[in-house]
């Protein structure tokens, strides 16, 4: 998925988050988070960094799940963040802009 970033104005790969997820905590979240794969045919068509309580929350048990027919109602609850403005928080700590 790629969007449109309101912060750094770039259209970007999207990163779907757990809706837990706070700027703020960035590395504390992201060191506790699992990546959550869809997989159809063995190949990852849909990721999502999810924390552990959410993924306990809603029965999510394994890293690599296959692609179901029907998406599950926690998608709706996730957050979309721009993947640049994702990957420059954990490399900038202090950069309060993004």
């Amino acid at each position: 998925m790629r969007i449109l970033c309101p912060i750094c104005g770039e259209i970007s790969e999207a990163v779907q988050v757990s809706p837990d997820y706070d700027k703020s905590r960035h590395c504390d979240f992201v060191g506790r988070a699992r990546w959550v794969d869809f997989l159809y045919e063995s190949k990852a068509v849909n990721r999502f960094l999810l924390s552990p309580e959410f993924r306990d929350a809603h029965g999510i048990e394994y890293e690599n799940i296959p692609l179901p027919d029907d998406y599950p109602e926690w998608l709706k609850l996730l957050k979309v963040e721009c993947r640049r403005c994702f990957e420059d928080r954990g490399a900038n700590r202090g950069n309060q802009r993004r």
